[in-house]
């Protein structure tokens, strides 16, 4: 279904069949996003605002239903998720169609205020806490396979695939002109994971994608996290590492204050939910691991499948390779010693 096949009176129609308790439908628009994975529309019913999301992308819907569960559990125990609402099946996912419907959250995106950092660390390790004892059976890894390393035998062939163009885009030269640069963090952190294997890490459900963009904020205070699709059971610090270096380098450019912002976040998680020693010493190593598996997702897809969704944050992810060396210049372990916490 197309973004022009939901008309107004559709959508209402499908909303009064399938929640009767939405018998005052008030105030339909769609809200701004990018229409890569989901339609969103915005509604009011009974003094109360809504969202019915429709999924575009191939979807699972037996992964949606189950994530939608959990997140319906984590709700009523007071966790800051975007809460979904049971249908007349008490179900979450509408039948014969991709759709659901969570309550709407007022608020802003982050704005670099130290004090989101600090809410955002403490309602992390929050959620954490609740995901590592949810009893909901899940094991769906969104593509997996694109976010798989690419390998040196890839990267060649990316090579040879940029010199056999005819024209480069901006993209096509900004990746060429550090492919080489690329090619020495994969054999770098590829060659690390052969230790971290033997090392005892905790594994769990995690969120994967928390960056400014996934989470409401109001007064400075978290509001909600947002967008849970590629809920997963992996390490949690590959969620810690990666929300922490996202919120701590957003909008600023000083190393110093951003190692700042980075520590702030970590001693906030470990007070509500203490990290381990081994998780804090390969910090860095998650992190690098983290932004290979999303910079590996858009190269497969760009070059691989032809797929230019997500070409747009090729520059982005080789700025945040490029900082993360900086950051392991300038941190001196002080970062991610537990004493000094």
């Amino acid at each position: 279904m197309t973004l022009k096949s939901f008309s107004d009176e559709y959508i209402i129609q499908l909303l009064k069949t399938q929640y009767p308790k939405f018998s005052n439908i008030k105030n339909l628009c769609i809200l701004p996003h990018n229409n890569i994975a989901s339609i969103n529309f915005q509604f009011s019913s009974n003094g109360q605002k809504y969202v019915f999301r429709h999924l575009i992308d191939s979807v699972n819907k037996n992964k949606t239903e189950k994530i939608c569960e959990i997140l319906f559990n984590c709700a009523k125990n007071n966790l800051k998720v975007s809460e979904p609402i049971k249908n007349i099946q008490n179900s979450f996912m509408i039948p014969k169609n991709k759709s659901y419907v969570t309550k709407f959250y007022d608020g802003e995106l982050f704005d670099g205020n130290t004090l989101e950092i600090q809410d955002c660390a403490k309602n992390l390790a929050l959620l954490h806490n609740e995901l590592s004892h949810t009893k909901i059976p899940y094991n769906y890894y969104s593509n997996r396979k694109l976010y798989k390393h690419l390998t040196k035998f890839e990267i060649d062939n990316i090579k040879k695939l940029l010199f056999s163009k005819k024209f480069l885009d901006k993209n096509d030269k900004l990746l060429l002109k550090n492919l080489e640069f690329i090619k020495n963090i994969f054999d770098e952190t590829n060659s690390k994971n052969q230790n971290i294997k033997q090392i005892d890490l905790p594994k769990q459900l995690i969120h994967f994608d928390l960056h400014p963009g996934n989470i409401v904020f109001k007064n400075h205070k978290l509001v909600c996290f947002l967008d849970f699709n590629l809920l997963r059971k992996d390490f949690r610090i590959i969620d810690i590492a990666f929300a922490c270096f996202r919120f701590s380098s957003y909008g600023e450019k000083n190393i110093h204050k951003i190692l700042s912002n980075m520590s702030l976040f970590l001693k906030s998680y470990d007070k509500i939910n203490p990290l381990k020693p081994n998780e804090l010493s390969h910090y860095f190593h998650f992190l690098s691991i983290t932004l290979l598996s999303r910079l590996s997702r858009i190269l497969h897809e760009r070059y691989f499948f032809k797929d230019q969704t997500w070409s747009v944050d090729i520059k982005k992810y080789l700025d945040f390779l490029i900082l993360l060396n900086r950051l392991k210049k300038s941190s001196d372990n002080l970062l991610l010693d537990k004493k000094t916490f």
